[in-house]
């Protein structure tokens, strides 16, 4: 092997290229300022294919820009020639490059870059001439590098027209204030392979260039532009003017036509070309152009060899993967390097065998850091020969010899990163393989700050492989000083030493566990408190390997697991001593556990478990020690190895977390080195209650194997004190003698069994109550379960065991004797007398289930029940007689359910049943059923299961009076249905019961009684159900009919009047957030309402799930009673023009309506279809009152009125005298409408209308309510199908969709539902949702995650690092809880739901594999803010409570004022109070004037009540949209209000009471100060709020990035930066409101004339940098007056709050917000001078200088804290002299979006955007037809209302959006005059197209009367003079 000195990136091009200098960006050159050639290269991290299609890829966005002009050529794999422009722009230089490119391949047949995994320094670099020569390879040769060659050329080069015109089609970055054009000459691109799989890309060329002056002149010139009208120069100098000024236009020519189509193909800003010689093309289109100027232009050669460094720096950016390199050079080194290393020499050995006795040291020295007994890391520090030393005992998730691999390469990506970014550029040598050795020289400077020097470290290092005593195998690397590598002495350096070791043993294949000794001699007198502080930086640093390296912990402990079983069944060979060990565990187990009595135990942790717990005190007298034995005894389903391993591995990852969870204090492994491979050493502190000490346990666990079938585990006390890194007081050491013995047993089927038999005999160490014994000692024993848990198979065992049972019913004949026959027979007789009884029909919370609540002639309950099953008799019969079905294990946490369950087997028909249950009465005795339970099949195949009342089980179950015996006697009859047509079995199931609960107990009990019969009744139905399925086939068949349907569109006028005339409904607000639902309900019992929603499918199947009436998707979603499909025929055949006449329906009315008679009218195939139905409901109210049952017959009828439209509509039937006297509720009547309309092949627009009676002596509420629940089926259709959306078909909007279903249950979670509801929906839709279902079979821990976000529980955020592979339910209960405090500190739910993914990465890691859950949870959030009582209504009432005090203690001190007669100071609060309601009121009438005097009126209230604080953060925490007719959106309108009420209220207050303390005479009251806080608090809790909240917003984050952003993501770091800014407001806030009074109180008007000269420079600045103009989209006087007064406000706050966000470059800008905040902090100190100068006050002077020497240094103090806490690449937003304007155009190029791009002009007045209107205009025109079709979010009213008629492209279409606006206008004046808001005015327009038409047809006719009609459609449609006319006139202008 030889030698090889790595080399840095840098060097190694250097050594390619041979010559050159290095530059900072890793590229190289040897370019002179006079010579142009140049060569250049780059590595890149992926093949060169890959490299050369992204090249060669066409792209618009990011600083290298490719546009393709002209291609021809055949495939890459020969030859690939085109013409392309490359631009490249950074810093204002634009650098434009057209080129003919060709690409050729070559395979590289002996390539030492391309096969060898190192270049040596004298390697051959020949291949890497793009001169040398290479033959085209075949087409079947595999290319191994590319050879790119480029050449310049002129626009008169291109072959054709349609090239011209695609050079002219691109567009130039305005944004560059120097353009410069490239020019080529023999240069070349060679793309190469390299090691690892990387390129290595080297360029070769000459270069000159030609740059632009912006002095000269051009002539003018006027093309017609895209939309026909004619493009004028702009008068502002953009970048398309200068390059103008560098060209001389010579001919615009050519037979140029006036049609508009013609004109649309040239653009404006490309009229004058690029890259152009003077000479003529020949075509139609002639455009040549001639540079002016002499040769001297040329030559900015710099400029392109910056843009192909930029180039190369793209390229490389866009491939960058450091971690994939890394991890490949890991795998060569394990695969080729270490089977190929040489032995060690005697020098590598003799350092490992002197380095190997520190691991003794760290043993017998070695003490633990204080602090870090849970971490998973194990960090120890000692002293030795003076020496500090440091180690750490870590498990990694990777194999050993990956781990080595990465401890020995240090010549890796991350390693020089990490060297970067924390050495500050100290120096790094490596030299690896030194003489042909492993050994590896490694020279690195490490950086200390001054005073210090740095040091130099000059390192050995070495490693060696090896086999321990057990077998494993272990690897060591070894590092010590080296004096003898080259270059020792280095210019300001201190030399250090280190001294170390790694030791690296295999746990598992993919599972190892190192430790790692080392010394660092810094050769320094340092301070031991800096010296501990660097020991455990750098300990610390393991736990970022860790986290790199980790995985899921359940894979790990299964990987350990396995390799603890494989060593179980080869077995060992005890010692002697460890046979002593169970020996003396025979005797002490023995001696105490066969003598007494054994008391057996239960407990509610082992409910869920088949566990026998049994213990006995050998010993508790008071003052001794108390010692008890347990024993346990469970299964598991497993071999006996396995569950030995899990017992084993008692620090395993999931067994100490879940003690972490519980709050164990510790649990560790102290095993030593060279422990025996059956034995290990742990160490545990157990809990004990207050005040008792808590206890030490250190045992010594052994196992050894029996025999072939049986293992044992035996733990004993281990006398050795344990190092838990800090003392822990109060602790008691107690002993713990244990056997497990795991024998393997029959199998159950296929699954292995395995009985575990846990005995344990504890010494507690002292005296322990009996009853705190008695409830901890079980916890000892909960392994047992635990284990049992985890192997658990009990789908598979059940199974199974239903399978055998039904095998034996079928095949064993049965005997009865005379007792079983006697109860089968009386069991039938109660059977047939029960079904005679009367009965009152009752539903379970189980529509599906019918129970009859009979009156029998005793006291009993008695009841019948009846269901379909779906499932075959002996699975019915299965589920319920046997009772030991391990999925029948009843947990027992809830009163409500059995307290225990016994069961005694007799034979296959027959056995004892015993049963304790709850009443449902808390603290009323339990009831104790026996029984004995039989079945029987009969003749006719019907299988009946008899219970009743038996004495059988008393001798073993005596009566103790513990216990009220009860009575059952229940029969249940199993009869068999035909099967389906879909194949599925049918079994009916009838049940009748008799309970008798024994005692007198209120109704309430004996009702919960027959709940919990109908509830084991339905969880037999649910286990079975298939309804999903049956459903999901019938609807499919319904399908095929639905297409069959032809069209009809006769009768359409009718049928559509259904969905209009809705007039005067009400927005339902607890409807389904993604439907629009409006009602109106009157008296007696009458209402109507519409419900409109899209539905994720296709027409034909929206249709089909409405057809499917009787459905079980509609039973349980309607929460109808019954639903029936009275008569299903099919109209097929004709009818005769006879019976179109009078006829009769069912009501036996005369004289249908032809509304009725619609259906009836068919054709001969593909006709209407038409069905009867009943339902049958209950109708309640919302505040609980039972009404009669309500029926309802209709016919339904279906029609497709057009090809993407189909109406379905019921209409009420007469009942007849039969069905009247047989239904016993109240006939009502409903009339349905529902009309679907096809939007693509997957989502349909549903509108459901309906109009209910409901009869009298109904109230309004209950009418209501019923309404809600009939109009919720189109919310619940919606629902249903986005619950069926797959997994890889989910997006944004069907994440929002789930996210709102989770939070919604019939309404929004508010109060009425509890908890447990809450997390029973969440599971619910989890298991519906096809996606969600899907993403918990990878996450399983999904749903305990979403059930906890879903709560709103009150929680404290612990963020998380862990990884998302690695998340466990324990880190998933954490996640969710994180949600609730992230949403509390957010007004939005974005902003806390991206506050909650920037603080745990694996919720990042999350929201990055799937999307679409952003969305999901971002609902989720919005439902569990308005749910949460610490949601919304607590920010509402926060900001009023602040604002109302705030203007409660200004008035306060305004009455003191006026009582101590200081008027002035009285009239100046109640001035500045009228100030501020004024200027609000002002805002308010600017903002809201559009929409009429009572709109306006209305806004006014909350304003002079004081409230409109809490007003705006209502709104803009319920998320409402700005509003059509309105400036800005609600978030801006309430920073506004705020900063009104800060400028004219807050401030004022401040400067007023400030005044009046500092002239009081008899010193400042309390009152007085408390105002003056008050004040300061609130300014700059509005200022922090204002500058938290902006910057905190997603969608700010995301269109402007390069400013918002500086609040970092850290909770800590955030509360730092938020107090910081209140702290810093509030104080600025009095440093400038005393500079003004100590300046007035020497002379009013230098106060005034130092505010009227901060404001004029401000003000001049403004002007003279052309930023006077406001943001806000006003214009005329409007925007003059706003930008005057707005910019005062801006300043004013600026100067006296500080207020951050006003750095924005459309307020204040950043450099000049700093310049205030200095100067006011400078003010301060120089007004006290002036005023002692002017013979001031004394006492004035003192308080001012006291305030002056607390409150600037402290300010200084914060501001430093918040500038070091936020963001770092911020700060230069503090110091930006950007303006308004820049930053809108900038957002303008820079954003990809469509809708970022428009809200960024179109949000902004006119004025910001001027320079780049005709990009805007085009921008409009290439995209209006797309828009209108898809009509985006974003395109809201008031968005499109901003953009000017002339920029949309058609006449049509400006005619068409003209027509929009005035309808929408009228529209939104005659509904603001009425009362009601625009949002009810968009959805009635949107819902009533009728009404929408003739409003349209109405404002047409104003703007051209003659020329437009409407149509059917109620669009607007021109005729065909009016569009010509349009369009001439268009082109006339």
């Amino acid at each position: 092997m030889q030698e090889r000195d790595i080399l840095s990136e840098s060097d190694e091009l250097n050594t390619i290229l041979r010559s050159g200098v290095n530059t900072n960006d890793g590229s190289h050159c040897d370019l002179s300022r006079d010579i142009k050639k140049a060569m250049l290269g780059r590595i890149i991290h992926d093949e060169p294919d890959k490299v050369l299609d992204y090249i060669m890829k066409d792209t618009e966005y990011g600083k290298f820009k490719r546009f393709t002009i002209d291609e021809n050529g055949t495939a890459v794999a020969e030859i690939d020639r085109k013409v392309s422009l490359w631009t490249y722009t950074e810093n204002n230089i634009c650098v434009e490059f057209l080129l003919d490119i060709k690409v050729s391949p070559v395979t590289s047949t002996n390539s030492s870059v391309a096969n060898s995994s190192t270049v040596s320094t004298t390697s051959d670099s020949s291949n890497l001439n793009p001169d040398a020569s290479s033959s085209t390879p075949s087409r079947s040769s595999v290319p191994s590098s590319y050879v790119i060659e480029l050449k310049s050329c002129y626009e008169q080069d291109l072959p054709n027209r349609h090239a011209v015109k695609a050079l002219l089609g691109v567009k130039s970055p305005s944004n560059a204030t120097k353009l410069v054009w490239a020019r080529m000459t023999n240069c070349r691109i060679k793309i190469d392979s390299y090691k690892f799989g990387q390129s290595i890309v080297t360029f070769y060329g000459d270069l000159e260039a030609e740059s632009a002056r912006e002095e000269r002149t051009a002539k003018e010139s006027r093309v017609f532009g895209a939309g026909g009208n004619m493009a004028n120069k702009s008068k502002s100098k953009t970048f398309r003017s200068r390059k103008q000024s560098i060209l001389q236009l010579s001919t615009i020519e050519s037979n140029m036509s006036t049609k508009s189509e013609t004109a649309q193909q040239c653009i404006p800003q490309q009229c004058i070309t690029r890259f152009a010689k003077p000479t003529s093309l020949g075509g139609q289109l002639l455009i040549t152009a001639k540079p002016s100027g002499n040769r001297q232009d040329f030559g900015n050669a710099s400029d392109v060899l910056n843009a192909i460094h930029g180039f190369f720096g793209d390229v490389a950016k866009h491939f960058d993967q450091p971690d994939v390199i890394d991890r490949r050079m890991f795998e060569d080194f394990v695969e080729n390097v270490m089977p190929k290393a040489p032995p060690l020499n005697e020098d590598e050995l003799e350092m490992l065998g002197s380095l190997k006795i520190l691991e003794k040291e760290l043993y017998s020295n070695g003490k633990r850091l204080p602090g870090t007994v849970k971490d998973d890391v194990e960090k120890f520090r000692w002293k030795m020969n003076e020496k500090l030393w440091g180690a750490y005992c870590a498990t990694f998730d990777v194999s050993a010899k990956e781990m080595m691999a990465y401890f020995t390469l240090v010549d890796t990506y991350e390693g020089l990163k990490e060297h970067k970014e924390n050495q500050h550029g100290e120096p790094r040598k490596i030299i690896m393989n030194v003489n042909g050795t492993r050994s590896t020289h490694y020279k690195v400077g490490l950086y200390f700050p001054p005073p210090y020097n740095s040091r130099m470290f000059e390192i050995k290092m070495t490693w060696k492989e090896e086999k321990m005593s057990d077998g494993r195998t272990q690897y060591i690397v070894g590092l010590r000083p080296l004096n003898d590598i080259e270059g020792n002495a280095v210019l300001g350096h201190t030399q250090g030493e280190t001294t170390g070791i790694y030791f690296i043993r295999e746990i598992a294949p993919k599972v190892c566990h190192v430790v790692r000794i080392q010394s660092v001699d810094l050769h320094a007198h340092l301070p031991e408190t800096l010296v501990n502080l660097l020991t455990k930086y750098e300990l610390k640093s393991v736990e970022k390997i860790q986290e790199k390296f980790r995985r899921n912990g359940n894979e790990v402990d299964d990987e350990i697991r396995a390799v603890i079983v494989e060593r179980m069944k080869q077995g060992v060979q005890l010692e002697q001593d460890q046979e002593e060990v169970f020996e003396n565990l025979k005797n002490i187990l023995g001696a105490n556990g066969d003598s007494g009595d054994w008391k057996q135990v239960e407990s509610s942790k082992f409910a869920e478990d088949v566990v026998k717990i049994e213990m006995k005190h050998v010993k508790q007298k008071k003052g001794e020690s108390s010692i008890a034995v347990a024993r346990a005894v469970c299964t598991s389903d497993c071999i006996a190895e396995e569950a030995a391993a899990w017992f084993f591995d008692y620090c395993s990852r999931e067994r100490t977390a879940e003690d972490r969870e519980k709050g164990g204090p510790a649990r560790l492994d102290v095993t030593k080195k060279n422990a025996r491979i059956n034995e290990k050493i742990f160490a545990s502190i157990k809990k004990m209650p207050f005040p008792m000490r808590n206890r030490e346990f250190v045992v010594n666990v052994i196992w050894r194997r029996n025999d072939d079938e049986s293992i044992s585990i035996a733990f004993s006390p281990f006398d050795e004190k344990i190092d838990y890194g800090s003392k822990i007081y109060r602790l008691v050491k107690g002993k713990s003698y244990g056997l497990v013995n795991f024998q393997n047993i029959d199998k159950v089927g296929e699954i292995d069994q395995c009985e575990m038999t846990y005995t344990v005999y504890i010494d507690m160490a002292g005296f322990i109550p009996t009853s705190i014994l008695e409830r901890r000692l079980p916890d000892s024993l909960i392994a047992v379960a635990s284990c049992a848990r985890k192997f658990k198979r009990d789908k598979e065992i059940d199974y199974i065991n239903v399978e055998n049972f039904k095998d034996k019913v079928n095949n064993e004949p049965q005997s009865y004797d005379a007792t079983e026959q006697g109860v089968l027979d009386r069991g039938k007789k109660f059977f047939k007398r029960c079904l005679q009884g009367k009965s009152v029909q009752q539903v379970t919370d189980d529509q599906r289930i019918t129970l009859k609540d009979l009156r029998l002639e005793n006291d009993h309950v008695a009841a019948v029940l009846q269901t379909n099953v779906d499932a075959d008799p002996l699975s019915c019969l299965a589920h319920d007689f046997l009772k030991e079905l391990r999925e029948k294990r009843l947990k027992k946490k809830s009163f409500r359910k059995l307290v225990r369950q016994d069961v005694q087997k007799l034979n296959t028909h027959a056995q004892l049943y015993r049963t304790v249950r709850n009443t449902g009465i808390p603290g009323v005795w339990l009831r104790d059923c026996r029984s004995i339970v039989l079945w029987q099949k009969d003749e006719n195949g019907d299988i009946w299961i008899v219970y009743e009342d038996t004495n059988l089980m008393d001798e073993e179950f005596p009566w103790t009076g513990e216990h009220v015996k009860a009575s059952l006697h229940t029969v249940w009859k199993i009869q068999a249905k035909k099967e389906t047509s879909f194949g599925f079995s049918r079994t009916l199931v009838t049940a009748v019961t008799e309970i008798d609960l024994g005692g007198k107990l209120p109704m309430s009990a004996k009702k919960f009684a027959l709940k919990t019969i109908g509830n084991t009744f339905s969880e037999m139905r649910k286990k079975f159900d298939k309804s999903i399925a049956i459903d999901h086939l019938n609807r499919a068949r319904i399908m095929e009919r639905m297409k069959k349907l032809k069209v009809r569109e006769k009768g359409r006028d009718l049928l559509d009047s259904r969905f209009s005339g809705m007039e005067g409904m009400a927005k339902v607000k607890s409807a389904f957030s993604l439907s629009d639902t409006w009602s109106l309900v009157e008296g007696n019992g009458c209402g109507w309402g519409m419900a409109t929603v899209k539905v994720g499918t296709s027409l034909e199947e929206a249709v089909a799930f409405v057809w499917d009436f009787a459905s079980c998707v509609h039973l349980s979603n309607s929460g109808d009673r019954e639903r029936i499909v009275l008569d299903s025929g099919e109209n097929d055949g004709k009818v005769e023009d006879g019976d179109k006449g009078e006829e009769k329906d069912s009501t036996g009315e005369e004289n249908e309506s032809e509304e009725d008679k619609f259906g009836k009218e068919e054709d001969s195939e593909g006709g209407d279809l038409e069905s009867v139905v009943w339902r049958r409901q209950k109708i309640e109210s919302k505040h609980g009152a039972m009404h009669r049952e309500r029926g309802f017959k209709n016919v339904m009828r279906v029609r497709r009125v057009s090809k993407d439209t189909i109406i379905i509509t019921m209409d009420p039937l007469a009942f007849s005298k039969e069905e009247k006297a047989k239904f016993k509720g109240h006939v009502s009547q409903e009339r349905t409408a529902v009309r679907f309309t096809k939007i693509s092949d997957t989502e349909t627009r549903v509108e459901y209308v309906t109009i209910l009676n409901l009869g009298r002596n109904v109230g309004k509420k209950a009418t209501e309510y019923s309404l809600h629940r009939h109009l919720d089926e189109a919310a619940e259709m919606g629902r249903y199908f986005t619950s069926l959306v797959r997994l890889e078909e989910m997006n944004s909007k069907t994440g929002e969709a789930v996210g709102l279903d989770m939070v919604w249950t019939g309404g929004e979670l508010v109060g009425r539902h509890s908890r447990n509801e809450r997390i029973k929906h969440v599971k619910d839709v989890v298991k519906a949702s096809r996606a969600l279902h899907k993403v918990c079979e990878k996450y399983p821990w999904l749903v305990v995650f979403l059930q906890r976000a879903c709560t709103g529980d009150f929680a404290v955020n612990h963020p998380l690092s862990t990884k998302l592979v690695c998340v466990t339910e324990r880190e998933a209960r954490i996640l969710g809880n994180n949600m609730m405090p992230s949403l509390r500190s957010r007004k939005l739910a974005r902003s806390g739901v991206d506050q909650w993914r920037l603080q745990n990465r694996a919720a990042a890691e999350l929201l990055q594999e799937f999307p679409w859950m952003y969305d999901m949870l971002v609902a989720l959030g919005e439902g569990v803010i308005k749910a949460a009582p610490w949601g919304l209504m607590f920010r509402v009432i926060t900001g009023a409570i602040i604002s109302l005090i705030d203007l409660i203690t200004d008035l306060y001190v305004a009455k003191m004022y006026l009582e101590a007669e200081r008027n002035g100071y009285f009239m100046m609060i109640i001035g500045m109070v009228s100030l501020s309601m004024t200027l609000q009121s002002a805002f308010v009438f600017m903002q809201y004037r559009r929409l009429g005097v009572c709109r306006v009126l209305a806004e006014l209230i909350p304003v002079l009540v004081g409230l409109k604080p809490a007003l705006d953060a209502y709104r803009v925490a319920k998320g409402m949209e700005q509003e059509a007719g309105t400036s800005i959106d609600v978030v801006g309108e309430m920073t506004c209000i705020k900063c009104v009420e800060m400028f004219a209220e807050s401030i004022p207050a401040v400067i007023i009471q400030t005044l009046a303390i500092g002239t009081f005479k008899g010193g400042a009251s309390t009152e007085a100060v408390l105002s003056l806080g008050v004040s300061m608090f609130s300014a700059g809790f509005i200022c922090a709020c204002l500058s938290y909240d902006y910057d905190t917003d997603p969608k700010r984050r995301e269109q402007t990035p390069g400013f918002y952003g500086y609040v970092p993501s850290k909770a800590l770091q955030r509360s730092i930066v938020f107090f910081s800014m209140i702290f810093f407001s509030s104080s600025m806030l009095l440093i400038r409101c005393t500079t003004l009074c100590l300046l007035g109180l020497v002379e009013l008007r230098y106060a005034i004339l130092y505010v009227i000269a901060d404001l004029f420079l401000y003000l001049l600045v403004k002007i003279m940098r052309r930023d006077f103009w406001y943001w806000l989209p006003l214009s005329g006087f409007s925007l003059l007056f706003t930008s005057f007064f707005a910019r005062i406000i801006t300043k004013i706050i600026t100067d006296f709050s500080s207020l951050v966000q006003l750095r924005h470059p459309n307020e204040v800008g950043g450099a000049y917000w700093t310049f205030s905040f200095f100067f006011s902090m400078v003010s301060l100190p120089m007004a006290i001078i002036f005023y002692e100068s002017r013979k001031g006050s004394s006492e004035t002077a003192r308080l001012a200088k006291l305030e002056a020497m607390i409150l600037l240094p402290s300010v200084i103090v914060v501001i430093s804290i918040f500038f070091k806490h936020i963001n770092k690449r911020y700060r230069r937003t503090f110091l930006s002299i950007k303006r308004g304007k820049d930053m809108t155009v900038e957002m303008f190029r820079n954003s990809e979006d469509d809708g970022k791009k428009a809200l960024a002009v179109f949000k902004r007045n006119k004025k910001h955007w001027e320079s780049i209107e005709f990009e805007v205009q085009t921008f409009v025109q290439s995209n209006w037809s797309k828009w209108a079709a898809e009509n985006p979010k974003w395109l809201t009213h008031s968005v499109r209302a901003r953009i000017p008629l002339d920029y949309i492209p058609t006449p049509r279409e400006r005619l068409e959006e003209r027509v929009r606006r005035m309808t929408s206008h009228e529209a939104a004046m005659s509904n603001v005059q009425s009362g009601r808001s625009l949002r009810q005015i968009s959805s009635n327009l949107s819902s009533s197209p009728d009404r929408t038409k003739s409003i349209g047809t109405r404002s047409i006719k104003k703007i051209l009367p003659g020329r437009i009609s409407p149509t059917s459609e109620g669009r607007v449609t021109g005729t065909e003079s009016g569009v010509e006319l349009e369009t001439l006139h268009a082109h006339n202008e």
